[in-house]
């Protein structure tokens, strides 16, 4: 098994809404092994650095075990990554953590703003229109801001938000926006969604039994948008879709599955989920995506269509429920029509 590309390091901190959840730092007792070169008491000061600095910002933040989720005065939403600044603390007296956190979040999120400030004000459709794209978001992670932005249910679990990258965040739009600009909301889906296909992307195979898979990745974190255009990534249409992940910002990947009326549909399928399980457990594993981490799930994709795909693994192997719609598809392709999230 190949192991995933790794993408260059991500320009931006991605952005993702706040948990409702969150973890008390002073109950943390153990150090990530990403971050093992600080110790207990080192990571603990770096935490409530942190914290002080994003309080001092106006920003509501939690604790989410390797990175912070932020809601800004503004309206963005934002997932903080620590990899970076935990980093540059290495070797570094707990006295200057304060500093160095004060540093590493002016240039990520900018200056600190008064609670009024919102960069969005005053900008008019023209100018934004250039960096106006469809993100993903999980939707347990959006919460009650969920009617306070312009998203759409993309499938159990995951929704395609309107959204400005501004280079330092990636700032969802509110509400009101399209009104403000005289836009409709299906004209700013289609610039968005536009703009997330010009982006660039690496795009790689890599063997999966019957059917190579492919690894799409890049250096930003809009990568998993890409999945609203797999079947630029594919190659080819195939009539029973792809068992896809989404693991991290920066990279998602697809397992096409290979149709035919026989009795062994199942056991394809399973392959199949195996490789992409293998994968997802190689990418929650590997440091380099600690702070970017995207969706532990599997999903089916089929001729445009996204749907959760219950699997995990067991002693016994590998457990999968597949919708009877999969099925068919396998066994007979082409008679099996989807219905979009609504």
């Amino acid at each position: 098994m190949r192991t995933p590309r790794r993408p260059s390091a991500p320009r931006v901190d991605d952005t993702r809404h706040l948990h409702a959840a969150g973890l008390r730092v002073e109950r943390v007792t153990s150090v990530p092994a990403w971050a093992s070169y600080l110790s207990l008491a080192q990571w603990r000061s770096l935490l409530h650095a942190v914290e002080r600095d994003l309080d001092a910002r106006g920003l509501h933040a939690r604790f989410q075990g390797d990175h912070f989720s932020a809601a800004f005065p503004d309206g963005r939403l934002a997932q903080l990554g620590l990899v970076n600044l935990a980093a540059r603390c290495r070797g570094a007296d707990v006295e200057q953590h304060h500093a160095l956190a004060r540093a590493h979040f002016d240039a990520v999120v900018g200056p600190i703003l008064a609670p009024t400030s919102n960069p969005l004000d005053g900008l008019t459709y023209a100018e934004c229109a250039p960096r106006l794209i469809v993100h993903l978001y999980r939707a347990d992670a959006i919460g009650d801001a969920r009617d306070r932005i312009i998203a759409r249910p993309l499938c159990d679990g995951l929704v395609s938000a309107l959204a400005l990258d501004l280079g330092s965040a990636i700032a969802s739009l509110p509400a009101d926006l399209p009104a403000r600009w005289g836009r409709s909301e299906d004209e700013l889906f289609r610039v968005g969604l536009a703009n997330v296909e010009r982006r660039r992307v690496h795009r790689e195979t890599f063997p999966s039994h019957e059917l190579p898979g492919v690894i799409v990745s890049g250096n930003h974190h809009s990568v998993t948008s890409q999945v609203h255009f797999l079947n630029n990534h594919l190659g080819r249409h195939h009539p029973a879709g792809a068992i896809v992940a989404l693991p991290a910002r920066s990279m998602l990947f697809a397992i096409p599955l290979r149709t035919g009326a026989d009795a062994d549909a199942l056991e394809r399928l399973t392959r199949a989920v195996t490789t992409a399980l293998d994968l997802l457990d190689g990418v929650a594993t590997d440091p380099i995506f600690a702070d970017q981490r995207f969706s532990p799930d599997l999903y089916w994709w089929c001729d445009g269509v996204l749907r959760l795909l219950p699997a995990a693994k067991t002693p016994a192997g590998p457990a999968v429920m597949p919708p009877d719609e999969l099925m068919a598809a396998l066994l007979e392709p082409g008679v099996v029509a989807l219905t979009r999230a609504t």
